[in-house]
């Protein structure tokens, strides 16, 4: 059974596998590290960042839901999108733990709460209904080429269709970078459910304020319904 999900004359989108791992990480943490205005408040080091990527795209691994775009020329990951199942993802007691010494994944769990709080009121929360979609990554590199605005969007397309015929209704996810925000919004007919000032957030883990002299703008949840996405 093939990985390519879709194809062009430059690239193949495939389902990410084994071999992928350490491309990905590498490229999610230098995209994290140098574009991320909420990671780059936080000053970590870029080897702590990596750690934590490569955990992550280990952990999403089996379930067969994130995506890679490979240069058919280079043979290399140029974009990376991770996913899995939200349900999954809700009942994962390693990264409540993690939640206590992070501030951000702790600031995206609370937005999160309110979402599973609300969507329980009128549905069954089980596996295979939303989709979540962590951190996702393109070459910088292509900036200059004009391509990375297109392969942007195209991985995270792709990757909500697939979803979709998997029998997921709905995509989640945390969009704190402008460009991203622009396709869940604009591209792909996502809704703000819920959002966070991070300057005035409490860490109620620590009961202080992390991201006070944080300057950037506030991070959204974003829902996107799946059967509604619009495709530009």
């Amino acid at each position: 059974m093939t990985d390519i999900i879709d194809e062009d004359s430059s690239y193949s989108y495939e389902i990410l596998q084994s071999q992928h791992i350490d491309e990905c990480s590498h490229l999610l943490t230098r995209s994290f590290a140098l574009h991320n205005d909420v990671v780059r408040h936080a000053n970590r080091p870029q080897n702590v960042i990596y750690q934590y990527m490569k955990k992550l795209v280990e952990y999403l691994l089996e379930e067969q839901l994130s995506l890679v775009a490979i240069d058919k020329h280079t043979k290399k990951v140029v974009s990376c999108l991770t996913c899995g199942d939200y349900y999954r993802c809700s009942n994962n007691e390693e990264r409540q733990r993690q939640s206590l010494e992070s501030p951000l994944l702790c600031l995206c769990m609370e937005m999160e709460e309110r979402f599973t709080n609300e969507y329980k009121k009128f549905h069954q929360f089980e596996k295979k209904q939303i989709l979540h979609i962590y951190a996702g990554a393109t070459d910088e590199n292509l900036m200059k080429k004009g391509k990375w605005k297109r392969l942007g969007y195209k991985i995270r397309r792709l990757a909500c269709e697939y979803a979709l015929k998997q029998g997921f209704r709905l995509a989640l996810v945390e969009a704190s970078h402008p460009a991203t925000l622009h396709i869940y919004i604009d591209k792909l007919n996502g809704k703000v459910f819920t959002s966070i000032q991070p300057q005035k957030w409490l860490w109620k883990h620590h009961d202080n304020y992390p991201y006070q002299n944080y300057e950037g703008e506030e991070i959204p949840l974003v829902i996107i319904k799946l059967d509604e996405m619009k495709l530009c």
